[in-house]
């Protein structure tokens, strides 16, 4: 059941940003920032 739902899911988000490969970037850009802006506030 899991399995099938994670299949769906990746299968989704696979369609999604071949037809959305600019806002894919965005996002993946947003969320790398928000990560190294993270660890460096945290010291790490």
């Amino acid at each position: 059941m899991v399995d099938r739902f994670l299949i769906w899911s990746v299968n989704g988000t696979d369609r999604w940003i071949r037809r959305h490969p600019a806002a894919a970037w965005t996002i993946w850009g947003v969320l790398l920032v928000a990560c190294l802006y993270v660890r460096w506030k945290h010291g790490v």
